[in-house]
């Protein structure tokens, strides 16, 4: 008899985006998290609950300070821009002067060789300070999606940017941005606050931990907006116009987490979702097929129904750590600890993911075992992730599964050119369905026929 193919998946983001659980991914998570236009609400929240006592030693109280991701952003995306195209960098030369440092034009002049002799002078001795501050308000609303590519009216900001039409005429006319670029090395220098908050910048600290909390709410909303109709005891959670009631959340999260994770796998069921087809596909292919197991970079539950017992790289919604003493806790199983510091143990969208509790070496433990044991993998599918360099860590482990001879199957409408450069191995050496998104069961069949070759 032959022996069953062992199949694992791993899935990202737009495994559950639209047409499935309609979780925010990409873009949109980015401007629900970092450009928030609820960022003043949530740490009004966040004071009211966390703000009546001191932390770490008395030396720390609750700041609303949050991360001005727009200014880092234009200047990342003026300094890649100038790098790779040296028209841009002469045709806008006088603004770019103006907005960048000293350091920053250094830098460019170093990687075009010093070709251009770049030096730093103020907006003001310019008489372009009018100019700058039109430049900044049309980048925030470029950002916030609220313009589409064709309606940009500043020169630099049309030839910093390109439109999604650029790639696919199907697609809409927004304005293409490259996170990556955008806020590389953001959170960083953010990190090593987490520490000591008094001793490493108590603002800084404050960026980053009201930065964890804006994700897990904007994750938290799409989550229980998709449970809300069968599940209306979720309604208190809600404002009138169906945004969240942060007070509410932070006063029960106790109760909430631990609501959330007492469903059975039915609560989460969609008909035409991938993780339902996959699961259908599986036992229709029962003789030939085994999944043995299922990875995530997702932060909740949905992906259990392909397989019961996940492995979740970058956090989990009832996950949280107190910083100040070194623990993470599970608060659908503890309780809560009411007089310390908490925020959400999860991964957003940065370069640098630092080993901070045993959760994450225990879930890449897994995975490693996943995808090298003696029962582990034969064939890994990755679906919905995109392989970034902000996942260079994940990229390793893939990078080592193909190298050892095993099938990667990358679920994709993208050129494969790109996973041989993140991925450092030969095209030859991964295999690719290209996939037109918006029919799951097409996607799903498509994928299951190179499972089967």
């Amino acid at each position: 008899m032959m022996e069953k193919r062992r199949v694992a998946f791993l899935f990202g983001a737009g495994a559950e985006g639209g047409g499935n659980f309609n979780i925010k991914k990409g873009i949109a998570f980015f401007r629900a998290s970092l450009c928030s236009s609820e960022k003043s609400r949530i740490n009004n929240a966040l004071k009211s609950v966390m703000g009546q006592r001191t932390y770490f030693t008395n030396q720390y109280k609750y700041r609303v300070d949050t991360i001005d991701v727009s200014k880092f952003a234009l200047k990342s995306f003026i300094i890649e821009k100038a790098i790779h195209n040296k028209d841009f960098l002469v045709k806008h030369n006088d603004l770019i002067v103006s907005i960048l440092n000293d350091d920053e034009l250094k830098f460019i002049d170093c990687e075009l060789n010093r070709e251009i002799s770049l030096k730093h002078k103020s907006a003001k001795d310019a008489g372009l300070e009018n100019d700058i501050n039109e430049i900044k308000t049309e980048f925030n609303t470029i950002l916030n999606g609220d313009i589409k590519y064709s309606r940009i009216n500043i020169p630099l900001l049309r030839d910093l940017f390109t439109s999604e039409k650029d790639d696919t005429s199907e697609k809409d006319d927004s304005v293409k941005i490259d996170l990556n670029v955008g806020t590389a090395g953001l959170f960083d220098s953010y990190f090593h606050t987490i520490i000591d908050p008094k001793k490493y910048s108590a603002i800084r600290f404050s960026k980053v931990f009201n930065y964890y909390w804006a994700c897990y709410f904007a994750i938290l909303e799409d989550v229980l907006s998709f449970l809300l109709p069968n599940h209306r005891e979720f309604n208190k959670f809600f404002e009138n116009d169906k945004k969240l009631n942060y007070l509410n959340v932070l006063n029960n999260l106790e109760e909430l987490t631990k609501r959330l994770y007492c469903f059975d796998v039915s609560d989460f069921s969609v008909s035409d979702s991938y993780y339902n087809l996959i699961r259908q596909s599986f036992e229709r292919f029962k003789n030939n097929v085994e999944c043995v197991g299922v990875a995530t970079t997702n932060y909740f539950r949905f992906c259990e129904i392909v397989h019961p017992d996940p492995i979740y790289l970058n956090g989990q919604l009832k996950l949280f750590e107190y910083p100040e003493y070194l623990e993470v806790a599970d608060l659908s199983q503890e309780t809560i600890q009411k007089e310390k510091l908490l925020f959400p143990f999860i991964f957003g969208q940065s370069m640098v993911k630092p080993i901070v509790s045993r959760y994450q070496t225990e879930e890449f433990h897994r995975l490693y075992k996943l995808l090298n044991g003696e029962n582990g993998a034969d064939i890994l599918v990755v679906l919905g992730f995109n392989i970034n360099e902000d996942d260079n860590h994940i990229n390793a482990f893939l990078h080592d599964f193909v190298t050892q001879g095993k099938k990667l199957i990358i679920v994709t409408e993208e050129d494969e050119s790109h996973f041989e450069k993140m991925l450092r191995c030969k095209a030859s050496d991964i295999h690719t369905v290209k996939v037109k998104y918006g029919n799951n069961k097409e996607v799903t069949d498509t994928l299951f026929a190179e499972i089967m070759k």
